[in-house]
């Protein structure tokens, strides 16, 4: 028998300010989490509490007396060893499933593997709707609230370079609030490669079918990342990020992929379905999503019906205990609002943090946003706190 604890830890507050609109919030997470194993079978349990500071939530925030309901379940899954079954590897339980520019996000899920060496295959079933496990009631009427996505991907790694390929098929029955009728496929892909001087990420994903009886999708998205270690601890980069959009012209066909990603597979105002960006306060503006936050998602148009698009480039050194980001980007809808504008504006972001020990972090980091047409006025936020994970 073998057992294992882990823990992660943050806490940070933030102030942010926009015009006459300010906010300012403390927030602490902590995931325990403990694994127990033998030589067939493992089990993993994490939990999450995860609160404001100061009274508001009755149920999550810390009030004075801090006796609130704030545990929650993370991660609940078993799975079966290699040897168990020969290189067949199962997986029952709740636990995080990601594609990029498709899906980061947790669920109930299902999976099958086998490690073939370079390549392991996985197939999963991943549980988003299930009102009723009535499909059809003993007088005949149909009432079907599940929607479920089936997923296959391959990764092959070889010498440093890496190709993941992945379908994803979602499917929704009548009474499905989230799918209602809906039928769509992705495809997509995953290009890493690390050459020691130079590092390579790029994916891309297409979505097509019907999103309702009378609405159907092609929609698409890419996002790529090109590096340079010029020195021993120094990074420079390049990056692109866009999802298509929708302008509302044809009633029968829409087209926002990351909106589409995200309400079906998350959530547009928690939990994103669709993995968060680089820049702090355009593609990263929930607390639920970042490591940082802000508490409303004002500022992240990531997830806009009319689509997103963001370039720029980052620079990045780590010295020692001492890591230090500076980045700069600029984010536009892909389609023009209804004052015929798309340039959202430029943000900087800025972010240091020092390691006081082996697994713990001190760290601050801000971010500015240069106005353009789509908002009118600039916007910051300041954060600052600490991170533990062992």
């Amino acid at each position: 028998i073998y057992f294992s604890f882990e823990f992660y830890g943050l806490v940070y507050g933030l102030r942010g300010a926009q015009a006459d609109y300010t906010y300012d919030a403390s927030h602490i997470r902590l995931r325990p989490g403990f694994t127990l194993a033998n030589s067939d079978m493992k089990a993993v349990f994490r939990l999450e509490i995860d609160q404001n500071f100061g009274r508001g939530d009755n149920t999550k925030d810390a009030d004075p007396g801090t006796d609130n309901y704030a545990v929650e379940v993370k991660h609940a899954y078993f799975e079966t060893s290699e040897s168990m079954l020969n290189g067949l590897i199962l997986m029952a339980g709740l636990n995080s499933y990601s594609f990029p520019v498709v899906v980061d996000n947790d669920f109930a899920l299902i999976q099958a593997s086998y490690n073939f060496g370079l390549v392991k295959p996985v197939l999963s079933l991943l549980t988003i709707d299930e009102y009723s496990e009535v499909e059809q009631t003993a007088a005949g009427v149909e009432q079907d609230t599940d929607c479920r996505a089936y997923a296959a991907d391959i990764p092959f790694i070889y010498r440093g370079f890496g190709i993941r390929t992945g379908v994803m098929h979602i499917v929704g029955g009548g009474g499905s609030p989230t799918f209602s009728e809906g039928r769509v496929t992705n495809i997509a892909v995953n290009v890493t490669g690390d050459v020691g001087f130079a590092l390579l990420d790029a994916s891309g994903a297409y979505m097509t079918g019907d999103l309702n009886s009378t609405t159907e999708t092609n929609s698409y998205s890419f996002d790529a990342e090109l590096a340079i270690k010029p020195a021993k601890g120094i990074r420079l980069g390049g990056f692109i990020t866009f999802g298509s959009g929708d302008d509302g012209s044809d009633a029968s066909e829409y087209n926002s992929y990351f909106y589409i990603m995200n309400n079906l597979l998350g959530s547009t105002t928690s939990k994103s379905g669709a993995p968060d960006g680089r820049l702090l306060l355009f593609e990263n503006a929930t607390v639920a999503n970042s490591l940082t936050g802000m508490p409303a998602s004002v500022f992240d148009y990531m997830d806009d019906p009319l689509g997103y698009m963001s370039y720029g480039g980052y620079a990045e050194a780590e010295i020692g205990n001492f890591t230090a980001l500076a980045q700069f980007g600029m984010a536009f809808l892909v389609e023009e609002d209804a004052n015929g504008k798309n340039a959202i504006g430029s943000e900087i972001d800025l972010k240091v943090s020092y390691g006081i020990a082996p697994s713990t972090s001190v760290f601050a980091e801000g971010a500015y946003i240069i106005a353009a047409d789509v908002i009118e006025d600039n916007a910051y936020q300041a954060a600052f706190g600490m991170t533990t994970e062992f």
